[in-house]
């Protein structure tokens, strides 16, 4: 499980994945918050699901 922080004063992110091909032949698991990529996870493939993997916890 990761968390993914944001600001309260803003609406909570709205958070996808893609993958990508890396320089090795693996596949990444690249997460984006509103289209902004926030990380990589190398090699992970789509073993990642952003809507049970990741939980978004404002700063308030």
């Amino acid at each position: 499980m990761l968390v993914y922080g944001y600001d309260a004063s803003l609406p909570e992110p709205t958070m996808s994945m893609e993958t990508e091909t890396n320089s090795s032949g693996g596949t990444d698991a690249v997460k984006m918050a509103d289209s902004t990529m926030v990380m990589r996870l190398v090699n992970a493939d789509d073993t990642f699901d952003v809507s049970t993997d990741i939980a978004s916890l404002s700063d308030s």
